[in-house]
């Protein structure tokens, strides 16, 4: 039955980003494409950070950066944009640690100004994957109401 797709309509994803696996300097995946209010969970091995970059210079901190970890943390993301991501620890950056972040809205729509939202050393959780994506989830929504609307009069 449909109905059982209705919660994707209001949930959200959390993904996560490997930093530093098994001793790289790389994260993993080092591109990632989500929605708005998507959130990205930093899972850390050895000494990095997971450091919003911006967006003339990979390898510089943005102004304010809208997310800086140092250990196991998680950031939501409320608007859309592209987050450029770095380490900032030493010389990882130029020897290749960084990485993108695509927040996409449902409507494909992309804001100057993006904001988030993060906290630190949360207790990790499972990623939620779905092959409905939220643009789908409001398709369903209207074929849903369709066939109601249909079925009633």
């Amino acid at each position: 039955m449909l109905l059982k797709h209705l919660p994707c309509i209001v949930s959200s994803a959390t993904h996560q980003i490997q930093v530093g696996p098994n001793g790289q300097l790389i994260f993993e995946p080092s591109t990632i494409d989500i929605i708005v209010d998507d959130s990205i969970q930093f899972i850390f091995t050895g000494t990095h950070t997971a450091t919003q970059a911006s967006s003339s210079d990979p390898c510089k901190r943005a102004s304010p950066p809208a997310f800086d970890f140092n250990s196991n943390g998680q950031h939501t993301f409320n608007t859309s944009g592209v987050f450029n991501l770095f380490c900032d620890v030493g010389d990882h950056c130029q020897r290749g640690m960084k990485g993108v972040i695509t927040v996409s809205s449902a409507n494909s729509t992309s804001t100057s100004n993006p904001t988030s939202t993060s906290t630190s050393n949360p207790t990790p959780t499972s990623s939620k994957s779905s092959a409905f994506t939220k643009y789908n989830c409001d398709i369903l929504l209207t074929v849903i109401i369709i066939m109601v609307v249909t079925c009633f009069t």
